[in-house]
């Protein structure tokens, strides 16, 4: 799994560099800085994406709908692209910039007052399918199938006019 360093801690850095000689580059960098996972980090991904927006003081329907999201993170693996993002007023900034990172920024102050809520979309960040409160299992599914079947029927298009020029 690739990692990489919050931009902030770039200065922290430089003013521990004096501490090299005895430890090395990458625990003091760790210790210093927040690691942020690669598959969080901006990309020209071609997954259909799926946001789950929270609140850590949203208990009931957040907790009602997190075990459904992880369960589906793992039912899905590499097929689809699953982010968190975090509305809580300590932690919004970031959340803010990972949404605009994955071109899902309106989506976000769309319903960052209203969650929980997951948001569906193709790898072009249409949106297939926005889901607002704590619902069944299968309306999260139904949509992400949705979405698949979407950027499929996409993927088909293309190869056939690839192979028609």
């Amino acid at each position: 799994m690739n990692f990489s360093p919050d931009k902030r801690c770039v200065g922290n850095f430089a003013s521990v560099s004096f501490m090299l000689a005895s430890v090395s580059l990458i625990s003091m960098f760790t210790a210093f800085c927040p690691l942020v996972l690669a598959e969080e980090r901006p990309s020209d991904d071609s997954r259909v994406l799926v946001v789950f927006v929270f609140d850590k003081s949203c208990r009931i329907s957040c907790d009602a709908v997190r075990p459904i999201f992880r369960q589906l993170k793992n039912e899905y693996g590499e097929k689809v692209k699953f982010v968190e993002l975090d509305v809580s007023k300590d932690v919004i900034v970031e959340s803010q910039k990972t949404a605009k990172a994955l071109n899902v920024g309106r989506f976000l102050s769309d319903t960052e007052d209203w969650y929980p809520a997951v948001g569906v979309f193709t790898a072009g960040r249409k949106k297939v399918k926005e889901i607002l409160g704590a619902k069944p299992r299968d309306q999260y599914v139904n949509a992400i199938e949705k979405a698949l079947a979407v950027q499929e029927k996409g993927a088909v298009a293309a190869k056939r006019k690839a192979a028609a020029d």
